[in-house]
């Protein structure tokens, strides 16, 4: 019996024992009356049924009553039902989070892992039959890139549009390049190591783009990670590359985004100056 019943039901059990308990009293002493009286006594009767009547109509408000308490119950019971819908819609939505999650995790950390694969197997012959691998082949390729910037900065066309003698220093030179200059420049290192810079670079990009199509939360942290990945010569490379037509429509707005630039120390580049080729937020907090 639920609690707050119990009044209820003692209440109906106790007004049935009285009425059976009335009616018994009733019919015995009826039967010892004589027959004259009996009928007399039959329209005295008629007080009890009005007082059964009266009960019987207690009854019915007793059944509202316990028919009220119940449907109270019931309401608690489906209030219970849709908290604990509730608590299983959001241990669903947690759940598909968190397999949204590692299945980009997976997919970013083998990119991860294939980048660094590529990177380690690249391969540059550096003269006298010596080879430079990995990020050291980076280093060499980045090394040909500025030779090849001072002899662009030393021919007579260059010296005469910016008003520079030859006998200047490459530093001095470089104080005047254009963003044409650095594209020209890079431009014959690149054809000399297409397949080489197509690969890493294309690679490399599709691990940003990754990260930016993707609806995870604090893509700038997945970013970051990436960008650990850059050597400060691979930086630098990178930063000539997405200046390059290869790279200046699609992958330098993500470099500008994800702050790919950061830590760069501008000293590394052929002049400070040439970081104005770029928005400020390429280079994050630097």
């Amino acid at each position: 019996m639920k609690n707050g019943n119990w009044v209820f039901w003692t209440f109906g059990l106790g007004s049935v024992i009285f009425m059976g308990v009335t009616l018994y009293f009733n019919y015995k002493y009826a039967v010892d009356l004589g027959t004259e009286r009996q009928g007399l006594f039959g329209d005295m009767f008629g007080a009890s049924n009005a007082l059964f009547t009266g009960l019987s109509f207690v009854g019915v408000i007793i059944a509202i009553l316990l028919q009220r308490q119940e449907l109270k119950l019931q309401r608690k019971e489906l209030e219970l039902t849709r908290n604990e819908m509730e608590l299983t819609r959001e241990e669903f939505i947690a759940q598909n989070e968190t397999s949204r999650v590692q299945r980009f995790e997976n997919t970013f950390f083998q990119m991860l892992s294939l980048f660094n694969t590529i990177t380690g197997s690249i391969r540059v012959d550096s003269g006298r039959d010596h080879y430079d691998e990995g990020k050291s082949a980076i280093n060499q390729i980045l090394s040909e890139l500025e030779y090849k910037a001072t002899q662009h900065c030393s021919t007579t066309q260059y010296c005469s549009k910016h008003k520079v003698n030859s006998y200047d220093s490459a530093k001095t030179k470089f104080k005047h390049l254009e963003l044409e200059d650095l594209q020209e420049i890079y431009q014959k290192k690149y054809e000399e190591y297409n397949d080489i810079l197509g690969h890493y670079f294309r690679t490399f990009y599709h691990i940003i783009k990754l990260i930016d199509s993707s609806d995870i939360k604090d893509k700038q942290q997945y970013a970051s990670i990436a960008r650990s990945q850059l050597s400060n010569a691979e930086q630098v490379l990178l930063f000539y590359n997405c200046l390059h037509a290869n790279g200046e429509k699609k992958f330098k707005p993500l470099v500008e985004d994800y702050a790919l630039l950061n830590n760069l120390n501008p000293k590394q580049l052929l002049s400070a100056h040439i970081t104005s080729f770029y928005a400020e937020k390429a280079f994050g907090s630097n």
